[in-house]
Order: C-alpha cells, then sequence, then structure tokens
C-alpha cells in the first residue's frame, strides 16, 4: 500500500501520436494530482502527457493521458513508449525489433504506416506507456 494516498507526476504537454510532437525537456508544464494505487513502480520515474492524432487507436485516442515510466535501460519488443527522434519529436508508438531493425509502429497501420528508424537517425526512448487514463466527456 502506497504511504500516500496522492502522488503527484510530472505533465509535459502533448505527444504526438504521429510524426510531430514537443520535446520533453525536463521542465513539466504542471504537476498533476493522482491516486497512488494507479502508480505501480517508483512514482518518481513516472510521468504524464496527453495524447495527440489518431496514429495509437483504438488503444490510444486524442486527449487521452498517458502515464509512462522513465526507463534507462533496454526496451522490450512491442513495448509502447514514449520516444523522440532526430531532434526532438515526442511520439507515443509501438517499438518494435525485427530482423535487426527497430520500427516505430501505430495501432491505427491502416492510416499511419510503420517509421522505420535508421542507422543515421537518433532515437531516444524516454519511458513504457504504463497507463492510459481515458479522456471522455
Amino acid at each position: 500500500m502506497p504511504e500516500n494516498p496522492v502522488s503527484y507526476i510530472n505533465f509535459y504537454g502533448k505527444a504526438q501520436c504521429g510524426r510531430d510532437g514537443n520535446f520533453l525537456d525536463g521542465e513539466p508544464e504542471d504537476r498533476i494530482p493522482i491516486s497512488s494505487k494507479l502508480i505501480n513502480f517508483r512514482v518518481d520515474k513516472a510521468f504524464m502527457v496527453e495524447a495527440r492524432g489518431d496514429s495509437m487507436e483504438p488503444m490510444i485516442m486524442e486527449g487521452d493521458l498517458i502515464i509512462a515510466q522513465r526507463k534507462d535501460g533496454d526496451f522490450f519488443n512491442n513495448e509502447v513508449v514514449v520516444c523522440s527522434m532526430n531532434g526532438g519529436e515526442v511520439m507515443v508508438k509501438q517499438y518494435v525489433k525485427e530482423a535487426g531493425n527497430i520500427l516505430l509502429k501505430s495501432f491505427n497501420s491502416k492510416k499511419h504506416p510503420a517509421i522505420f528508424v535508421s542507422e543515421e537517425d537518433q532515437l531516444i526512448l524516454v519511458g513504457k506507456v504504463e497507463q492510459v487514463l481515458k479522456n471522455r466527456i
């Protein structure tokens, strides 16, 4: 059981479920209170972004709040990640390694093809998506 019933998570704004977005620069836009019961990992590793776009539908819809865990180590095949590529674009994608290649896949693959990460690309994996809070009216 968590010591505090409420934890505060850094909120970094919108993350594109597509190709464009803003870099998580270390300065959060806000600190969001959330039930500590929703965090099943160290809260100091938690951060939050808001989904923008439709490439991760139906799992993640525009406006959903994503709780992710910052990771410094390896990411596993098929994990849904928050990442940046080539100068700061923040994306939410499925991380896939196939035959030594890295692909960033969308769940809405008919509308959004996978992004091939070449050796020249600078891919920064920021965190693993742990929770999606549906933002419905």
